[in-house]
């Protein structure tokens, strides 16, 4: 008697995670042989540019979209948010209500380095210290892109 379809593709899972579990050492240790490889080169050359990696692009927003709909979250609110609290935001705002931790973490952190780049070029205010940190818009910032 044949497999039924959802047999095979729990059995083809189980096949998958098995691989998943016997190459995620190796790719670690690819990370740690880059990571000393990068110190080397660094430590004989300093001046040396090394074009950074590839990395993944945003699931939920277009390119420039995060910034776009944050700005546009601290202008509603007028007062110093947290950057998950702007994060959840903007997750809301495209539709994900409910996101995991993954995704969580990856947009916060996008928004902090966004944040911080704003901070720099006066556009933002840190206020607070560690976890207490709060950001917003400096007086006169509507024109500032």
């Amino acid at each position: 008697m044949p497999d039924k379809p959802l047999t095979r593709l729990r059995r083809q899972r189980r096949r998958v995670i098995a691989r998943l579990a016997k190459l995620e050492p190796l790719a670690a240790s690819y990370r740690d042989k880059l990571a000393r490889i990068e110190a080397r080169i660094q430590e004989l050359d300093p001046q040396l540019w090394m074009p950074p990696r590839h990395y993944r692009p945003n699931p939920v927003f277009a390119r420039g979209e995060l910034p776009r709909i944050a700005m546009s979250i601290m202008r509603e609110e007028g007062a110093p948010l947290a950057t998950i609290t702007i994060a959840m935001r903007a997750l809301a705002q495209k539709g994900v209500t409910r996101p995991g931790p993954g995704l969580r973490g990856l947009i916060r952190i996008r928004l902090t380095q966004t944040l911080g780049k704003w901070a720099k070029r006066g556009i933002v205010r840190r206020v607070g210290r560690n976890k207490g940190t709060r950001s917003v818009l400096a007086v006169g910032e509507t024109t500032a892109r």
